[in-house]
């Protein structure tokens, strides 16, 4: 038989989850009706970030299509500061996977303590990216970038220049056609984490369509290397201080 106690316990039970649901539901209205446009403001300030892709630049060919310039993809080591400081010998090896002074490594994080990005070293070898990576010390990471590369050395170097590391001519022709050869960059809305790390998949964005344009010029590769090799002998032979010498169709001028 039903006690009163027990109906008195069933009501204040109900009345209990009914109280509940209510400020569940008042809760709920309140985040997703009157400040659901201040927490989207929130999370997309914390969560979402303007990334630049740089473009890639253009080739440098010979008359006939080889490369005399190009541009590779190689990785770069960053670290996140504040991580990087609470792991035990962390900056002295990460130093010598990098083959770095430590020192050094400690003297460039010095004032980035309170950083969540900071560059450690870039544009490493192959060898060095496995031995970062092998350490597994956390905030640490690999990102790619780009960089010239000159597949035949110092062939024909006073004409072709060079670009740095930005990416921008400095002399000779990537100087003189920088604007045709850089192409232009892209913005895109990327995702990141709490501690600052793109989250951005790789080849998720096509960037093709910025990229630099290709350039061909009138130099022929071998006959560049032959001009080169001759000259310098000569030069040699005869003592000389400096050598110049032209290339020219003798039918054309």
């Amino acid at each position: 038989m039903t006690t009163t106690w027990t109906k008195l316990r069933v009501v204040l039970f109900g009345l209990a989850m009914l109280g509940l649901a209510y400020l569940v539901g008042r809760r709920a209205v309140q985040l997703q009706v009157r400040e659901s446009a201040q927490l989207r403001e929130w999370a997309e300030n914390n969560y979402l970030r303007e990334i630049e892709i740089a473009p890639r630049r253009g080739r440098i060919l010979d008359r006939k299509g080889n490369e005399l310039a190009s541009t590779a993809d190689l990785e770069s080591v960053y670290c996140n500061p504040r991580q990087l400081a609470f792991v035990p010998d962390g900056s002295r090896k990460l130093a010598a996977a990098l083959h770095m002074d430590v020192r050094e490594l400690d003297k460039n994080l010095a004032g980035k303590r309170e950083q969540y990005f900071a560059w450690v070293k870039r544009r490493v070898t192959p060898d060095e990216s496995k031995a970062a990576t092998a350490l597994g010390i956390t905030g640490v990471g690999l990102r790619k970038e780009p960089r010239r590369v000159y597949p035949n050395g110092a062939l024909a170097a006073t004409v072709i220049g060079h670009a740095g590391l930005d990416g921008k001519g400095l002399e000779g022709v990537e100087l003189g056609f920088d604007r045709v050869l850089q192409g232009t960059g892209m913005e895109v809305v990327g995702v990141h984490d709490r501690l600052g790390r793109d989250l951005l998949v790789d080849g998720a964005i096509d960037s093709s369509s910025s990229a630099g344009k290709d350039l061909v010029l009138s130099l022929d590769r071998y006959l560049t290397y032959e001009t080169e090799r001759i000259l310098a002998e000569t030069v040699a032979k005869y003592n000389a201080k400096a050598g110049m010498s032209v290339m020219m169709d003798p039918r054309t001028g």
